[in-house]
Order: C-alpha cells, then structure tokens, then sequence
C-alpha cells in the first residue's frame, strides 16, 4: 500500500517538471513519513552513499572529462576532416560524414550529449556551409549522438554494470555489434535520403584523403588502445578512463596545441557539473529503488508480465515497449536505476541470456536521447543547429525507423549482444 503511494507521489511530481532526482528523493522520504516511523529517515543517506559508493563509478566522471578535452584538444575537427575524405562523396555526403564521425568518436567519450555538443557543433556548421537542410543535419546528428552510448566506452553501460552486478568488459563488448550495425542502418538511410534530395560531395582526392589521415591518425588511435586495452585485460573498464583522460590532454597540448591552459577552467566546470547530476541522481534513485525492493514491487510487475506470457520473447518485446515509453520521460542513467531492479528478476525466471537483457535496456534506453520530451540530445542539437524542438522532431521521424528496428533484431538474434562477449571470455 504504501509502495503504491509512493510510485504515484513521484509520477506526480515528475509531472509537475520537478527534476528526476528531487522526485526521487521527495518520494522516498513521503514513503518514511507516511509508513509511521518505522524506518529511520538516515537510511536515505545510507543508502545514497552506498549507491555511488562503487570502484566502477571512477569511470564516470573521468570519461565526461576525457570528452571534454576531446571536444576542446582539436580531435573532433580532425575527425571530422578525415570523415570527409573518405565518404563525403557518397550519396548522403556529409549526413555519411556525420555517421562515421560518431562512430569513431564514439569509442572515446562514452556520451551522447559529448558527441551532440562537440562533433555535432562541427558537423552542423560544415553542412549548413555546404547548404544542407538544416532540418537534415540536425536530424542526423542527433541520432548518430545515441551511437556514441552504445559502442563502447559507454556511460550507461557502466551504470548497468554496477546496478545490475555484471562485469564491465561484458557489457563495453555486448555493445560493439549492436553499436556497428546502428551506424552502418544510419548510413544506409542517409544513401537513400541524399538520393532524393541531392546531397553529394566532390571526391576526396589521395593526396587529401592521406593528409587527413595523418592529421586525424592520434585522434584514431584513441579509440584503439581504449577498446584494445579494456578487451585485453591490460586495463580495467575504469583504468581505460582514466588513460583516455591522459592521451587526450597529451595529444591536445602537445601534438595538436590546440588545448589552452585557459580552457581548463570550462573543462572541469563542465566534468564537475555533469558528474554532480549523475552521481545525485544516482544516489536519490538508489534510495527510491531499495523501497520498491522492500515493497516486493519488482517481484508483483514480475508476476503480472509472467502471467501475460511466458515466452522469453514475448516478454522482451513487453520489455521493449515499456523502456521505449519510459525512455520518453526519464534519461537512461536515472531509467537503469530506477528500471533494474524492478526487471531483474525475469531474466533468471524466464532464462533470458543476461547481456542480451542488458543491452535491450541500455540501448532501448538510450534511444530515450531523442524522443520527447526529456530526451537531452534533441534539446542540445537543436540547440546547436538554431532550429525549434518541433521541427527537429518532425525530421528526426525517418531516423526512428532504423533505431526501434535494430531494438527489435536485439530480441529476436540474441548473438548480436552475446557473441563477442563470448568471444572474449567475458561471459559463458
């Protein structure tokens, strides 16, 4: 009883616009207050601690940091320039461009809202210089940014990993295919929409496509010794943040010169004030999820899904609705806290292989980024591009196929998650 009292007290107060973190907190200290005093009010404090109190959270702020420094050393430019060369001539032009250069910058930053807010920025000024739609390059880059959460690093898998008590490395490696073959779908779709509308680029030629790679060659090898290096075990998923951090500040002050002493001060405000909102709403939504716990909440959902179907593949469809629509209100770090332990429990009941369940959430989640009303990539882009939220929405359309499609081949192949990790030796 009181559980439900306290689920409906914070959809009201998230309603109402109240930040995701003050409504958790606000509704688990109402579930205290209302249940008589039986629980004293320190256990949210113990409990907020406890959950960011994890080896694992390190990575966090440390690759919020290393994007920064990215966006700011001259990586994304070069990246961008590199891109250009080598498929800017194909149907789409700089749509493919745009694709690419979150797929590489993605196995850097670990962030969508680090790839929108700084290759994004790049992107959408170079095609609205080359008369692109303005509607078409902010639609592109916003769903080539939900690329850079799912191939890994990736912030919201380490929040998974440590809520749901999976290996790191398991989750950073489930999401290189699926994080591939999103890109490859978005390239396909940019094809056929530059088809229609015109949008070609002249060739590179060799000279121009060997002088960008060697420019961008340092920016390259990032994503090589922070993937190689956590998949071989000579660095944990953590120690690989920190090293990004390191290489990036190396490369941009002492390769590139482009980094300033002066912009240290943006960088760490920057990293200090997204880590700060993480980590309160990770510890707030830890108190929220170890009430619904005590409340057998997960165990009664659990039950009544069950009692629809119990085909793995019929719940994970469930499943796929559900997070896409909680995706639409709640960003996916805070979703992941809030959303796995109520779920947890399906996966030993109906034997669904854990990382494919794992990357069902994190990537249905992550599409969260850009549908309304909360997702945050839209607002940064648009943001960026100097368009309404309305008509990015409205572009954005065609580039929703392709997303909740690849959500629905994560159901159905369960390899597509699994293999690699496997593969790898980071899971049975």
């Amino acid at each position: 009883m009181y559980g439900l009292l306290m689920c409906l007290f914070f959809i009201g107060i998230c309603l109402l616009g109240f930040p995701i973190s003050v409504s958790a907190l606000a509704a688990s200290i109402f579930y205290l207050v209302v249940n008589g005093g039986n629980i004293s009010l320190a256990i949210v404090t113990q409990t907020m601690c406890s959950g960011i109190n994890q080896y694992s959270m390190l990575a966090i702020p440390l690759f919020i940091l290393a994007g920064n420094i990215m966006n700011f050393g001259g990586v994304t430019e070069r990246i961008f320039k590199f891109c250009s060369a080598m498929v800017g001539h194909i149907p789409g032009g700089l749509g493919q461009v745009n694709v690419l250069g979150s797929i590489i910058f993605a196995g850097m930053s670990g962030s969508g809202t680090a790839d929108a807010a700084g290759l994004g920025k790049v992107e959408i000024e170079a095609m609205k210089k080359e008369g692109y739609d303005v509607g078409f390059s902010a639609a592109v880059t916003a769903a080539s940014a939900c690329i850079g959460p799912i191939i890994p690093p990736s912030i919201p898998a380490v929040v998974y990993a440590v809520q749901a008590g999976v290996s790191t490395g398991a989750m950073f490696a489930a999401g290189v295919i699926p994080g591939l073959i999103m890109g490859m779908s978005q390239m396909v779709l940019c094809y056929f929409l530059g088809k229609k509308y015109g949008y070609y680029q002249k060739k590179a030629t060799f000279a121009t496509v060997k002088k960008t790679f060697w420019s961008a060659l340092p920016a390259l090898f990032a994503p090589v010794l922070i993937i190689g290096g956590s998949f071989s075990g000579f660095f944990t998923p953590t120690e690989a943040a920190s090293v990004t951090v390191g290489y990036g500040a190396a490369i941009g002050l002492f390769l590139y010169r482009e980094l300033k002493l002066t912009d240290l001060k943006h960088i760490l405000w920057d990293t200090v004030e997204n880590t700060a909102m993480i980590m309160l709403i990770m510890g707030t939504v830890t108190t929220l999820g170890w009430i619904l716990t005590r409340e057998l909440i997960p165990q009664t959902i659990c039950a009544w899904i069950v009692s629809l179907s119990d085909s793995p593949t019929v719940v994970m469809l469930l499943m796929l609705v559900f997070l896409l629509i909680v995706g639409c209100f709640i960003t996916p770090s805070a979703a992941i806290l809030i959303v796995v332990p109520i779920i947890k429990p399906l996966v030993a009941d109906l034997n669904i292989p854990p990382l494919q369940f794992a990357m069902l959430v994190v990537y249905t989640l992550c599409v969260g980024n850009v549908t309304p009303p909360v997702g945050n990539v839209l607002y940064i882009t648009a943001r960026v591009a100097n368009i309404t939220l309305e008509r990015l929405i409205k572009c954005m359309i065609p580039w929703y196929i392709p997303l909740v499609l690849l959500a629905v081949a994560i159901v159905f192949f369960p390899n597509l998650s699994t293999w690699l990790p496997v593969y790898l030796q980071f899971a049975k």
